[in-house]
């Protein structure tokens, strides 16, 4: 079984600054060569900005690893060596300003941490499992819990926003207008997000040998509880 990474990097998106920081004292050593680095973020990052250019990992000579691959959330990214790191060797996780949130505010300092992979004895070997679905599915569970939390909270945030804006005066039809077009630009942010989320999920099942039909009730789940939240809306 891969083993997720204990360390997570919290990278604070910090309102009153108007731009994000970073902390980086988290040097690690021992570290597995099947690690999994998991960076959580305090608020919504922009998926645009998570790639293998703003996010990745180089060798104790600055090689950039190819086989580098980045999952990502809502609020966090998973950063995973398709191959296992070579033992006792020094890596750096370097993640650069161009990561930004979903307010385009970037972290003030590029954070670059330093990693030294443990040796592998034959009982660590003998004991690596594979990932099971349950495994897989809980994982991404999560993350489309998330997402809908996010989605519905920015959602009931605009119709409070239309409300309070028709009694204190304002047009009808104009606010329609404003608050539809709102709509549609968040509909069209939290379908950009799922679809990455699922296809992440796909993804990961048919690399652990399970069908990518296991992921479907989380799409149907999805559209329905979507057009749910369409019916819903009064003025």
């Amino acid at each position: 079984m891969i083993k997720r990474a204990s360390l997570i990097v919290l990278l604070f998106f910090v309102a009153f600054a108007n731009q994000a920081s970073a902390e980086s004292d988290w040097d690690q050593v021992g570290v597995s060569v099947t690690k999994e680095w998991n960076i959580q973020f305090n608020t919504v990052i922009l998926q645009d900005s998570i790639n293998e250019n703003n996010i990745y990992v180089t060798d104790s000579n600055g090689n950039k690893l190819s086989s580098i691959r980045l999952r990502s959330s809502l609020k966090s990214v998973t950063v995973k060596n398709l191959n296992p790191y070579k033992e006792k060797q020094t890596y750096f996780l370097h993640i650069t300003t161009d990561v930004k949130s979903i307010s385009e505010k970037s972290i003030a300092n590029n954070v670059k941490m330093k990693f030294v992979t443990a040796e592998q004895s034959s009982s660590d070997s003998s004991q690596e499992e594979d990932t099971t679905l349950n495994d897989i599915l809980s994982e991404y569970e999560k993350k489309f819990s998330d997402l809908q939390s996010d989605a519905e909270n920015r959602f009931n945030q605009l119709v409070k926003d239309a409300k309070t804006e028709l009694a204190n005066g304002g047009a009808l039809d104009e606010l329609m207008t404003k608050y539809s077009q709102k709509a549609t630009e968040l509909e069209a942010s939290t379908d950009a997000s799922f679809n990455a989320i699922y296809e992440d999920l796909v993804n990961e099942l048919v690399e652990n040998g399970y069908s990518s039909s296991e992921a479907e009730p989380f799409k149907e789940e999805y559209e329905a509880e979507k057009n749910e939240m369409k019916g819903s809306v009064s003025l």
